[in-house]
């Protein structure tokens, strides 16, 4: 049997596919960036997802992008710049947000009496003896009582006693960075709607969310 011919099927050239721009594509793009969101992880476009949605391949989307491109198209590669742009300004208030509201751990510190505690009497003497070898480097001779070691024991120890700041307690929370508050409420959001910095008095045990409400409150419109 004679085999059957197969159709090969076209392949759309490059100008066939550039002919598929429609001037609202610059407005599409740049709502699937901002709005829809379709960006990765490092907050940069899905060309590939957007070009799909498009209907035309990323070449195409390279073609309009790119001002020296074939068939660069300005509105489009603006939009695109300013989906990008928005994205990355994202990140920026992203980064700023999880800095002011960075968790730390609080120490509470006491001043105690520290250094090394004489053993419990009791003990026989080499015990005595191994016990000040290695904690206080202390040698006997063989004559040296057990009355006579623990004596001495009991004054080196006094002897090595400090004052010294030490972890009593420690506990996580979140600190607030006004600072990393005042440049959010000055800059998140749209320009209209954006805040001009006056001081706010904030305290120490604030909360970021009570931080950034007396920040808002302390803020002027922009004329």
């Amino acid at each position: 049997m004679a085999k059957k011919k197969t159709k090969k099927k076209k392949r759309k050239s490059p100008a066939a596919a550039l002919s598929k721009y429609k001037d609202s594509f610059a407005e599409t793009v740049k709502f699937l960036i901002i709005e829809a969101g379709i960006i990765n992880t490092r907050r940069e476009p899905k060309w590939g997802l957007i070009a799909k949605l498009l209907g035309v391949t990323n070449e195409t989307i390279l073609q309009w992008r790119h001002q020296s491109g074939k068939h660069y198209k300005e509105e489009f590669a603006k939009a695109c710049q300013e989906g990008i742009d928005a994205a990355t300004a994202g990140k920026v208030k992203l980064n700023i947000i999880s800095m002011a509201t960075m968790p730390v751990r609080e120490k509470t510190l006491e001043v105690r009496i520290v250094g090394p505690k004489p053993p419990p009497a009791g003990w026989n003497k080499p015990d005595y003896l191994e016990w000040a070898k290695k904690h206080l480097k202390l040698k006997f001779g063989k004559k040296d009582t057990i009355a006579t070691i623990r004596r001495a024991i009991k004054i080196e120890c006094a002897k090595r006693k400090v004052e010294k700041l030490v972890v009593v307690g420690e506990k996580r929370k979140n600190k607030v960075d006004l600072g990393a508050a005042k440049i959010i409420v000055a800059n998140v959001g749209p320009k209209k709607d954006r805040w001009l910095s006056k001081e706010a008095v904030v305290l120490e045990g604030d909360t970021f969310a009570e931080a950034m409400a007396k920040a808002l409150k302390s803020k002027d419109r922009p004329k």
